[in-house]
């Protein structure tokens, strides 16, 4: 689960974001906790999450920059998103490595910063095997094969893993997580297709593999979907 919080001093905006960002979660059905901190001095409270979007104006002596750098020091993978009404903080939003400087009247640079970071935790996800005895990023795979009675999993570095599942099982266990069926023997990561014609598909690592023919149409749609949503 994720978990993401909202820091600022005025109650209306918080909870105006935390409707924004829950009913965002809720849309996309994604594993995710929102919460506010009503005491914005509260550091420990903070450093629970996983994302936060802190004010700079906090209206307190320590502003929200001498807060985020607090953070990174104490949980160097929270990512802080750096809030402001005010332009002019925007160049200092590098000296504490802010994940993102949103002004706070762009609702929709929120909302590009939950689809980058919900993808990167996405990436981060491993993939288990039913045995137990192997798992790896599902960054890390390129696509799935049918081999024989098993499947082969082919990794970005061009390694492969033997798997005793079928590529339907393949299938239902990683389609919420961006992998698609396209053809009876393959399952690709959406994330590594390259580009995608009217018979094939090419990968990241040059492997073309045939889209089945019944269902080129669905296929290229999925696919240019996942693009948009993820670029």
């Amino acid at each position: 689960m994720i978990n993401i919080g909202i820091v600022d001093d005025q109650p209306a905006w918080s909870n105006m974001a935390y409707n924004y960002i829950k009913e965002y979660v809720d849309y996309h059905r994604a594993d995710c906790e929102v919460a506010t901190v009503s005491d914005v001095t509260d550091v420990d409270a903070m450093a629970r999450f996983d994302l936060l979007f802190l004010d700079i104006d906090l209206g307190t002596e320590v502003d929200g920059l001498g807060i985020a750098r607090s953070l990174k020091e104490r949980k160097p993978q929270e990512r802080v998103v750096l809030l402001t009404s005010h332009g002019e903080f925007a160049n200092k939003g590098y000296m504490v490595n802010a994940y993102r400087f949103i002004e706070k009247s762009s609702f929709d640079d929120i909302q590009e910063a939950l689809d980058s970071f919900i993808e990167e935790k996405r990436l981060e996800e491993r993939f288990s095997l039913p045995a137990g005895d192997c798992e790896f990023k599902l960054s890390n795979i390129e696509y799935f094969e049918t081999y024989g009675r098993r499947v082969k999993a082919v990794l970005v570095n061009g390694e492969s893993i033997e798997i005793d599942l079928q590529i339907s099982d393949i299938e239902s266990m990683l389609a919420e997580q961006g992998f698609l069926k396209v053809q009876r023997s393959y399952v690709v990561n959406m994330s590594r297709v390259k580009t995608c014609d009217s018979r094939n598909i090419i990968m990241k690592n040059g492997m073309v593999i045939a889209i089945g023919r019944s269902n080129v149409s669905e296929v290229k749609k999925n696919i240019i979907r996942w693009k948009v949503k993820h670029s």
